[in-house]
């Protein structure tokens, strides 16, 4: 008798599944920004889940942060909860802000970041980049060619300034950081649409 075809088993860890407090749907946990309860009745938004405490979980979207400020994070910490929608949504958008700087500087420190624009652009060109960062007041041609085709599928981030770009990874004004670690990558594509979505009310996904 012929056996079953086997199929193979994945051998990569699953994201444990969270609630959101703000909608009430269940969503894995990568999909959703950690919120830890402190003492004085306020919140930490813990992005990169090491801060200790009772967390609650929710979407990086605005209906469902201002949902959690109102009466989710209360009925989750059973306790009352000091934070009004606006300070939270803030709260979400500066953390994944400090997360961003902190990802691109390790980056920069550890030689996984390209910061001149023609390694970047052929790495783009032959799959071999990760992730692209462009600087959002870059001049318009920079978001054409190759940049424009990473963004359509998901390879790059408009996030900070020439400026900014440039003073992290210690060298002038930047258009665009590559990054060439996918899990530093991902970590930094995370944070730009946490943020984005906590502005805007997009989930983050």
């Amino acid at each position: 008798m012929q056996q079953p075809a086997s199929h193979p088993v994945s051998s990569a860890p699953r994201a444990p599944v969270r609630t959101c407090v703000g909608c009430g749907r269940r969503d894995t946990s990568n999909h959703l920004v950690r919120l830890v309860a402190r003492d004085d009745g306020a919140v930490n938004v813990d992005l990169g889940g090491r801060i200790p405490g009772r967390g609650a979980h929710v979407h990086a979207a605005a209906r469902c942060i201002a949902s959690a400020a109102r009466r989710g994070l209360a009925r989750s910490f059973r306790r009352p909860v000091r934070m009004d929608p606006s300070a939270l949504s803030a709260a979400v958008v500066q953390a994944a802000h400090d997360r961003a700087v902190a990802l691109i500087v390790h980056g920069a420190a550890s030689g996984r970041v390209l910061v001149d624009r023609h390694p970047i652009l052929s790495a783009l060109s032959d799959g071999t980049l990760p992730l692209v960062v462009v600087a959002a007041d870059a001049p318009c041609d920079v978001f054409q060619g190759v940049v424009a085709q990473a963004v359509a599928h998901g390879r790059a981030v408009c996030w900070g300034t020439c400026a900014s770009l440039g003073d992290l990874a210690r060298r002038e004004p930047l258009t665009m950081l590559g990054i060439r670690s996918k899990k530093l990558g991902d970590e930094l594509a995370q944070a730009c649409r946490i943020a984005d979505g906590a502005r805007v009310g997009a989930e983050v996904r």
